[in-house]
């Protein structure tokens, strides 16, 4: 066995560099925590702990392989070495899916769309510009591949793919430097303006409503407890409001809060809809 790691040494070395002295780590530790976050929500169902270090070291693995693919992007990387790079990656990715193989098909098939998502995200390049895509699909993908691999799954958490859809639509409208919610809102072609922020802050605005209006049809329509659902739409309400206030007294200040208030309303929503279930 030893044998067989010794040629994978320098990779293993590049990579936990990698991991350990970049932003990745906080990826690593997000992502760990939304496991256990959502993991524990599933209802009904307390993994064992060999099912807890199961999902641990594929999160691991899956972070591992994310570093290996971006050292593998290194400049003025030799040829053999980038190569080295790749099948460590593609070593680290098929041992992750062998792992959640003995959580049964359904989680094999939500991780390996879990470690493409992340794979992509990492190769893309600029990263800046597709980051919230990654990062929303990851989220949403987390919970359907925890909740299978613990026995807990329920067809209504598909209903997190279409809110991923509209958080990522939210965040590309409310991004856009031309967004701002205390600037006129009324075209004046007249004067030669244009549209202005109009169309991205209803854009980002009316897509968080839309998504606690599918949670809300979704969950009461079944056995869903109505209480987080109730609370996932005042937060939703207040937040859409805050997102005015906040923008409009500060201005280009506040680009940042402005997705930070209405991020952390989707993840308040996601997270009512599973505690509802």
């Amino acid at each position: 066995m030893s044998d067989l790691a010794m040629p994978m040494l320098p990779e293993i070395r590049r990579t936990s560099q990698a991991l350990t002295g970049t932003r990745l780590v906080w990826w690593l530790l997000g992502t760990l925590f939304a496991m256990v976050i959502v993991t524990t929500m599933a209802p009904g169902h307390r993994p064992s702990v060999l099912a807890w270090i199961g999902l641990v070291l594929i999160v691991f693995l899956g972070a591992f392989g994310v570093a290996a693919l971006s050292t593998a992007r290194t400049p003025g990387l030799l040829l053999t070495e980038r190569r080295g790079q790749l099948i460590f990656a593609l070593a680290v990715t098929l041992i992750a899916l062998l792992v959640s193989a003995f959580f049964g098909l359904g989680a094999t098939i939500w991780c390996s769309l879990g470690l493409t998502v992340a794979y992509v995200g990492v190769l893309s390049d600029p990263f800046d510009g597709k980051r919230w895509l990654f990062v929303i699909a990851l989220a949403a993908l987390i919970p359907l591949w925890t909740w299978s691999a613990v026995g807990a799954w329920d067809t209504r958490l598909l209903i997190l793919l279409l809110v991923a859809v509209l958080a990522h639509n939210a965040m590309i409208h409310l991004g856009a430097t031309t967004a701002r919610a205390g600037s006129p809102l009324v075209d004046d072609i007249s004067r030669g303006k244009d549209a202005g922020p109009r169309p991205h802050v209803l854009g980002g605005l009316l897509s968080l409503l839309l998504a606690t209006a599918l949670v809300l049809i979704v969950g009461l329509a079944s056995t869903a407890s109505a209480g987080p659902l109730v609370f996932a739409a005042i937060v939703a309400l207040i937040s859409v409001g805050l997102s005015y206030m906040v923008e409009r007294s500060q201005g280009d200040r506040a680009a940042g809060a402005f997705g930070a208030v209405q991020l952390s309303a989707f993840a308040i929503l996601a997270l009512s809809f599973l505690a509802s279930l």
